[in-house]
């Protein structure tokens, strides 16, 4: 199985690894990262973005040709207190 990488929105984290992925690229270079390296699907896990984030990398996604699957926000299983 291929292990890919993630890409961030903080341009501090590029280069690095979270939990041993490395990021190899801001989000908005997703579709040419995907083509380049042959990415086939993305999990898109943003647990402090707005929804308008989260939608705009499932667009990106789309936009490469790579299948979205989303976690969704930790709000939905935990109601406010």
């Amino acid at each position: 199985m291929a292990r890919g990488g993630a890409a961030g929105r903080q341009s501090r984290r590029l280069g690095r690894e979270m939990n041993g992925i490395p990021i190899l690229g801001a989000l908005d270079r997703l579709p040419e990262q995907a083509e380049r390296l042959g990415v086939h699907h993305a999990i898109v896990a943003m647990p402090n973005a707005t929804h308008q984030q989260r939608r705009r990398a499932v667009d990106l996604c789309t936009e490469a040709g790579v299948a979205a699957l989303t976690v969704p926000d930790s709000t939905i299983w935990w109601p406010a207190r």
